[in-house]
C-alpha cells in the first residue's frame, strides 16, 4: 500500500524538470553533464517485483547519454526507500529490480537480443531514513571473496546512494532550485526559517513561467512536509496553510518531542528503579545465602529457605 512518502515524493519526480535537478544537484559532475536533459521521457512501469513492493516506489527516466561522439539511450531507475532504517540486502534487491526491468524491457519493446544491445542502466536509491545508510553499494561487497580466476563470473552491479537525512544545509542551498529548497523544508527546526523558504517558494512560482507549471506539485510537498510535523494539517490543503499555521504546526512539533523526551525519561526512570531494586534484591539473597550456610545449613535447605534454586545458591556463595 502506497504510504504519504511515496505518494509525494513520486510526485516530484515524476516532473522532468525536477528530475533534471535532481540529477544536477546530487549526481556526480562527469555523470549529470553527460546527460541530454531535453531528451527525458517518462518510463514508469511495473518493474518492482512482488518481493520489493511493500518496501520500494520507483521512478523511471529515459535520457540520452553522451560518451564522446556517440548518444545512448540511458534509463534512470529512482527507487524510494522509505523504511525507517537500512535494508541490507539492497545490492541484491537491485540486482533482481534491474534483472526485472530488463525483462520488462526486452517484452515491451521486443528487443531481439541476436541482433540488439540492452540499454545501460542508472540505479539510484534516494533514502529518507533516519538511521545511517551503511549497507554496501555494490554487488560484490556482499559475495564472500573469491580468487581473481572466479571473479568474473561474479554479479556485478552497483547503485549510486542519495542518503538525504545526511545532507548537509550546504548541499540543499547548493541544489538547484526549487527542488533544493522543497527537500530542504523536511530538514528546518524552526518556523521563521521554514516561513522564509515557504515564500521564497511562492515567490519563485509567480515569477518564473517554468516553475507556474510546478505549482501543484509544491503546494502538495508544503502540505506533506507540514502533515509530517501534525497530521492536523491535511495533505493538500493548500488554501488553509499561512504564517500562523506554520508558526502553530512548529509550536505543536515541540510540544510533541519534549511529551516524547519526558516520556522516554519517565520510562528510563522506571528501568533504572526497577533494575536497582533488583540488585538490591540479589545483594540481600546473597548475605542471606551466606549467613545460613554459616550456621551448618547445606544448599538443600538454604534453597528451600530463600525460595532460590541450588545453582542460586552456588552463585550466591561462591566468593
Amino acid at each position: 500500500m502506497q504510504n504519504i512518502h511515496d505518494m509525494h515524493y513520486k510526485e516530484l519526480f515524476s516532473n522532468p524538470l525536477l528530475v533534471q535537478q535532481l540529477c544536477e544537484g546530487f549526481l556526480p559532475k562527469v555523470i549529470h553533464e553527460s546527460l541530454d536533459f531535453s531528451t527525458l521521457e517518462n518510463r514508469s512501469g511495473y518493474y518492482i517485483t512482488p518481493a520489493m513492493k511493500e518496501l520500494y516506489q520507483d521512478v523511471v527516466w529515459e535520457v540520452n547519454f553522451r560518451h564522446g561522439e556517440e548518444t545512448v539511450p540511458l534509463y534512470l531507475c529512482l527507487l524510494l526507500e522509505f523504511q525507517s532504517e537500512p535494508n541490507w540486502k539492497m545490492p541484491h534487491r537491485m540486482l533482481h529490480y534491474v534483472a526485472s526491468f530488463y525483462q520488462s524491457l526486452i517484452k515491451t519493446k521486443g528487443l531481439n537480443l541476436r541482433t540488439e544491445k540492452l540499454p545501460p542502466v542508472l540505479p539510484v536509491v534516494l533514502y529518507n531514513g533516519k538511521e545511517r545508510w551503511k549497507v554496501a553499494t555494490r554487488m560484490k561487497n556482499i559475495i564472500a571473496p573469491v580468487p581473481k580466476t572466479l571473479r568474473v563470473f561474479q554479479p556485478q552491479l552497483s547503485y549510486f546512494l542519495i542518503d538525504e537525512q545526511r545532507l548537509t544545509q550546504e548541499a540543499f542551498e547548493q541544489a538547484p532550485k526549487p527542488l533544493g529548497n522543497m527537500l530542504s523544508l523536511n530538514h528546518i527546526e524552526n518556523a521563521e526559517s521554514y516561513i522564509v523558504l515557504w515564500e521564497a517558494l511562492k515567490k519563485k512560482v509567480k515569477s518564473h513561467p517554468e516553475f507556474q507549471l510546478l505549482e501543484d506539485t509544491i503546494d502538495h510537498w508544503l502540505s506533506y512536509t507540514l502533515h509530517l510535523r501534525n497530521p492536523e494539517i491535511k495533505l493538500r490543503d493548500i488554501q488553509a496553510i499561512d504564517k500562523e499555521t506554520i508558526m502553530w504546526t512548529f509550536k505543536s512539533e515541540i510540544e510533541r518531542i519534549s511529551n516524547e523526551r519526558a516520556e522516554a525519561a519517565a520510562r528510563e526512570a522506571a528501568r533504572e528503579g526497577y533494575l536497582t531494586a533488583q540488585k538490591e534484591h540479589e545483594q540481600k539473597l546473597i548475605a542471606a545465602t551466606k549467613s545460613l550456610l554459616k550456621r551448618g545449613m547445606n544448599f538443600d535447605d538454604i534453597a528451600d529457605v530463600l525460595g532460590i534454586t541450588q545453582a542460586e545458591v552456588a552463585k550466591y556463595t561462591a566468593d
